[in-house]
């Protein structure tokens, strides 16, 4: 994470305390958007009780989190056949995810988390190509990521890190 939201200058992480280098990063400071923690809430509760159960703590469940932010943008509501099942209902949140958190950085730490970056509809990023018109599309492919599992599932610590203790080991296949 700190290296995902703050700049990297001649080989150092700088930050704010002891070094005024941040302050001309302010747009890199860490933010997290309401639509990112209902997602999260949303996640969390599905997976400890399902889609249609409430928190103890809380009124929503994670079908209406999701709702409340489809709502928002004018999508209709999340169908009861997709709820009741909860394969279908998890991947609906991760297609939520993608799409309400496309461009913030987020994709690569969520396919890894979820444990599908090996897989390999997530391994491909493709693209549509319209014709002016738009009576006609092509699906071509921009890459195909390599994901090895489980290498590529955790960062390799950096092999000054690793230096520090002898017992202490560098993540799986790094």
């Amino acid at each position: 994470m700190f290296k995902k939201f703050y700049p990297e200058i001649d080989g150092q992480y700088h930050v704010q305390r002891g070094n005024n280098i941040i302050r001309r990063f302010t747009g890199m400071r860490i933010h997290v958007r309401l639509t990112d923690v209902y997602l999260m809430y949303a996640e969390a509760l599905h997976v400890a009780r399902g889609a249609t159960t409430a928190s103890n703590t809380f009124q929503l469940t994670a079908e209406q989190a999701i709702n409340r932010l489809r709502a928002r943008a004018g999508i209709p509501n999340v169908h009861p056949a997709i709820v009741a099942d909860n394969n279908k209902f998890l991947d609906e949140l991760r297609r939520e995810r993608a799409v309400e958190l496309s461009y913030e950085g987020h994709r690569w730490m969520d396919i890894r988390r979820w444990g599908v970056a090996h897989e390999e509809k997530y391994r491909k990023k493709t693209g549509l190509n319209f014709d002016q018109d738009w009576n006609f599309f092509e699906e071509i492919l921009l890459v195909e990521r390599v994901c090895e599992y489980p290498k590529h599932y955790w960062l390799p610590f950096e092999a000054n890190q690793t230096q520090f203790y002898e017992g202490f080991p560098q993540n799986p296949g790094w």
